[in-house]
């Protein structure tokens, strides 16, 4: 390969990728779209590179932070699936589009099969690449994902030309059921230089009002540590559940239920927090571990531990999916503030041994490699 020639990525996530970039609401999405962002922006300081987001039909261009917003009618049309009476797939259009685009890169991580199948057979026809991401451990166990798609998913998985596991669960995981081979690239966040310094009066939880991070649960221990003050960062998803969950917050005294925080405000709940609680099903590796070992706050997990990361660390504790051990374990460290600082200090240590900037070089070194070859 030509050194001299760029490498071309596209990042392509859901269709609410546009809500991150085009929203008038002053709210942004954290999660997996935030950290698919946050490595586009470092990858796109690279002059070798050029970093686009591939957006639903009819959006209007714009650059970001060094990264193009493309409209998918521009360069890689929304097709449809190869099923029975559905649309052909307008190949042409593609290969004309595109081979000016050589050497490229497709990059997914999100578990929905038309959207590999909308971009890995085109782009492989035209000698580009496609890198899939783990984003979440489900991705990896097909007793996680909804059944109605994992056919479709595990069907094409094995056809991409490289996969990238965040923890060595998931390459374990992903050997185990599926035979295939991973890169390894650990989980990164974007964090600020230097976390505030502030008095730690809360127990936080953040995540979205989705069954799978069992929001209820943190309900429960608010009501078990009355004495306590609990602070719960939840966006609407599921409005049924939120409305219910809602409801129920409205009754505990000690509970605060805040529907929304812009993900460039949120870091100071964490810098405020004395534990945060994590009580998801499944993750891939939460961007709010990240954030509050940033801030110095221990974890507390119901259940994701992902390579006994909170015990080899030292910066949390788990209980193993059991309710009586979570508020044991919680007295245990609301008891012991020498402990919660400790397990402060080694998170903080953590959070800032391994960068944005220190992933995007291993993905850049892949992405490289893929074209090369």
């Amino acid at each position: 390969m030509n050194q001299e020639k760029k490498i071309t990525v596209y990042f392509v996530y859901a269709s609410h990728i546009k809500d991150y970039f085009y929203s008038k609401d002053e709210w942004k999405p954290g999660g997996a779209i935030l950290a698919m962002v946050s490595l586009a922006e470092e990858i796109a300081k690279d002059p070798q590179f050029n970093v686009r987001f591939i957006m639903p039909p009819n959006t209007p261009y714009k650059m970001v932070d060094g990264i193009e917003l493309v409209s998918a009618d521009r360069f890689l049309p929304e097709l449809p699936l190869r099923v029975p009476g559905a649309p052909r797939w307008n190949r042409g259009a593609i290969k004309r589009l595109l081979r000016k685009e050589r050497p490229f890169i497709i990059f997914t991580g999100v578990a929905i099969p038309e959207v590999i199948a909308n971009y890995l057979e085109p782009a492989q026809q035209l000698g580009g690449k496609y890198v899939y991401w783990i984003a979440s451990d489900a991705d990896v166990d097909p007793e996680s994902l909804p059944s109605r798609i994992i056919p479709a998913f595990y069907n094409r998985l094995p056809l991409v030309d490289a996969v990238v596991a965040e923890t060595a669960h998931q390459k374990e995981k992903l050997f185990e059921n599926f035979g295939m081979a991973s890169t390894l690239i650990p989980s990164s966040f974007s964090l600020p230089s230097q976390s505030a310094h502030t008095k730690k009066d809360s127990i936080l939880w953040v995540g979205q009002s989705v069954a799978l991070k069992r929001p209820w649960i943190f309900l429960n221990l608010a009501r078990d540590f009355p004495d306590e003050s609990f602070v719960m960062i939840m966006p609407r998803l599921d409005g049924e559940l939120y409305d219910a969950l809602y409801q129920d917050a409205a009754s505990i005294s000690n509970l605060e239920l805040i529907p929304q925080v812009d993900s460039d405000r949120i870091q100071v709940y964490y810098d405020r927090a004395k534990i945060y609680v994590n009580t998801s099903v499944v993750e891939g590796f939460p961007n709010t571990f990240h954030q509050a070992a940033h801030a110095r706050t221990p974890i507390l997990s119901y259940k994701f531990n992902s390579d006994a990361i909170l015990d080899t660390v030292g910066m949390g504790r788990c209980a193993d999916n059991d309710y009586q051990k979570l508020t044991t374990l919680m007295a245990e460290m609301l008891n012991d503030e020498s402990m919660r600082e400790e397990m402060g200090e080694r998170g903080y240590d953590w959070a800032h041994s391994y960068t944005v900037a220190d992933a995007a070089e291993q993905y850049k070194d892949l992405f490289r490699a893929l074209v090369t070859n």
